[in-house]
């Protein structure tokens, strides 16, 4: 096997091979490949200093692969023999300490990948001496300082990555001479200063990540000069100013997060240019003025957020031009007008949130037609007119909110049609009529929330057949009749709020034995007949509420014994003094 030059055993475990692993490959002169990567090797497989195979073995490899072992302390010395080495891999071990200096003496080296270990102190000024160097990975460590100015000396360079380290200070201004740059990843430091204006020299820039830093300043003008540039992540800062017009100038760009910063003026026109556009992020700004119409113009788009800023105006109609849409998220914003008919056009959507506006007008029937939506988030608007009955298309629907509007009429029958909605919040509106008996048929149901409407009638019997219930709130309503003996049957129910109606009769024995149940409160109704003994089952309940009803009897001594209870509201009955047993 003298003339063996590659040797691949990565996935091997080598855990109980002897400590002359390194010894047999010497049998290997001409080796110059060598992969042991997740081979379970620790420390004591690795050659000593001073060992003699160092300036043989070690002095003919390029590829060297040793990642996913279990290597710690400090990088063994013995690399500095390794002058023949093109690519150095020793990423996911447990390696500490610093970066040796004596790294320079590697000065083939074309690929270093360190990722994934617990390495700390600085990144060594003699960085840039490794003049052939074009791939560097150190993400995923401990080291601190700032990057040095070297790094504009490293002119092969394709590929930086130095993510989730606690590096600080500013870019270095010399990172502009990289002029062979594809990609660069610093997201997760303590990087702090503005984005050199240098950057727009990196012709050949595809990709940018420097989020979640404390960089300030505004996005300079340059990055329009970026033309082959595909991806920019620039979340999580503290960057001010406009976002520049000559964005619109990155014509390759699919994906923009510049989510979790100060920016502020309005989105400019010219991102109606991004033909290439997939994902949009702005989300959590101070953007003002209204959303460009320039917007549907970008076919490919996939995802929109421009949640939380300070957008005016209406949502623009061009908007039912983006047929890839799946996601569009614009709450906590002042928007106004009505929803726009032409948003029934985005057949992808699959989630949408509009809450949180100033909406106004009716929901428009078209929205009936996205019949791949599973979220749909209307809440805190000033919606009015009935919930459209073409809701009942939605079939995928898994979450309906259109909480706190003005929504009138009934809520309709066909929404017993949404077999796979899981949660739906029609809370604080004017809905008025009954609560629908199809209701009975939401299998998947957990969570409903009707409260504060004006519904009447009776609470449907159907409501047994809601096996996957958690929690129900319809108080503040004008509910009557009696509390179905049939919700005893829900027993994943951990929540109950029937409060404010006009419920009487008994409290049914069998929804105190809903043993999940952490909270029950029924005050406010006219509820007669005693407090059950059986209330002792009740291990998880922290809060009962049943004021300003008409029971009466004795407490029952028993409910000293619920372990988790808090709060017990019980005022303004028709309770006798004292407990019986």
């Amino acid at each position: 096997m003298t003339s063996l030059t590659f040797l691949d055993m990565s996935g091997v475990n080598l855990s109980l091979t002897s400590s002359n692993l390194f010894q047999v490959l010497g049998m290997l002169p001409s080796l110059s490949q060598l992969s042991l990567s997740s081979c379970s090797l620790r420390n004591c497989h690795l050659p000593s200093h001073n060992h003699p195979l160092n300036f043989t073995l070690l002095g003919n490899i390029q590829h060297l692969d040793l990642s996913a072992n279990f290597f710690q302390g400090s990088i063994p010395i013995f690399f500095q023999n390794m002058t023949s080495l093109i690519c150095l891999n020793l990423s996911s071990n447990h390696l500490s300490e610093n970066i040796p200096n004596n790294i320079k003496q590697l000065f083939k080296l074309e690929s270093i990948d360190l990722s994934n270990n617990q390495l700390n102190g600085s990144i060594s000024d003699s960085i840039g001496q490794l003049s052939k160097l074009e791939s560097i990975d150190l993400s995923g460590n401990q080291l601190n300082g700032s990057i040095p100015d070297s790094i504009g000396q490293l002119s092969k360079l394709e590929s930086i990555d130095l993510s989730g380290n606690q590096l600080s200070g500013s870019i270095p201004d010399s990172i502009g001479k990289l002029s062979k740059l594809e990609s660069i990843d610093l997201c997760g430091n303590q990087l702090s200063g503005s984005i050199p204006d240098s950057i727009g020299q990196l012709s050949k820039l595809e990709s940018i990540d420097l989020s979640f830093h404390q960089l300030n300043g505004s996005i300079p003008d340059s990055i329009g000069q970026l033309s082959k540039l595909e991806s920019i992540d620039l979340s999580g800062n503290q960057l001010s100013g406009s976002i520049p017009d000559s964005i619109g100038q990155l014509s390759k760009l699919e994906s923009i997060d510049l989510s979790g910063n100060q920016l502020s003026g309005s989105i400019p026109d010219s991102i109606g240019q991004l033909s290439k556009l997939e994902s949009i992020d702005l989300f959590g700004n101070q953007l003002s003025g209204s959303i460009p119409d320039s917007i549907g113009q970008l076919s490919k788009l996939e995802s929109i957020h421009l949640s939380f800023n300070q957008l005016n105006g209406s949502i623009p109609d061009s908007i039912g031009q983006l047929s890839q849409l799946e996601s569009i998220y614009l709450y906590g914003n002042q928007l106004s007008g009505s929803i726009p008919d032409s948003i029934g056009q985005l057949s992808k959507l699959e989630s949408t949130d509009l809450s949180g506006n100033q909406f106004s007008g009716s929901i428009p029937d078209s929205i009936g037609q996205l019949s791949k939506l599973e979220i749909i988030g209307l809440s805190s608007n000033q919606l009015s007119g009935s919930i459209p009955d073409s809701i009942r298309q939605l079939s995928k629907l898994e979450f309906i909110g259109l909480s706190g509007n003005q929504l009138s009429g009934s809520i309709p029958n066909s929404i017993g049609q949404l077999s796979k909605l899981g949660s739906i919040d029609l809370s604080g509106n004017q809905l008025s009529g009954s609560i629908p008996d199809s209701i009975g048929q939401l299998s998947q149901l957990e969570s409903i929330y009707l409260s504060g409407n004006q519904l009447s009638g009776s609470i449907p019997d159907s409501i047994e057949q809601l096996s996957q219930l958690e929690s129900i709130y319809l108080f503040s309503n004008q509910l009557s009749g009696s509390i179905p003996a049939s919700i005893g049957q829900l027993y994943r129910l951990k929540s109950i709020n029937l409060s404010g109606n006009q419920l009487n009769g008994s409290i049914p024995n069998s929804v105190w034995q809903l043993s999940k149940l952490v909270n029950i409160s029924l005050s406010g109704n006219q509820l007669s007949g005693s407090f059950p003994a059986s209330i002792v089952q009740l291990s998880n309940l922290e809060g009962i509420y049943l004021s300003g009803n008409q029971l009466s009897g004795s407490i029952p001594a028993s409910i000293g014994q619920l372990p988790k209870l808090k709060i017990m509201d019980l005022s303004n009955n028709q309770f006798g003094i004292g407990f019986h047993a």
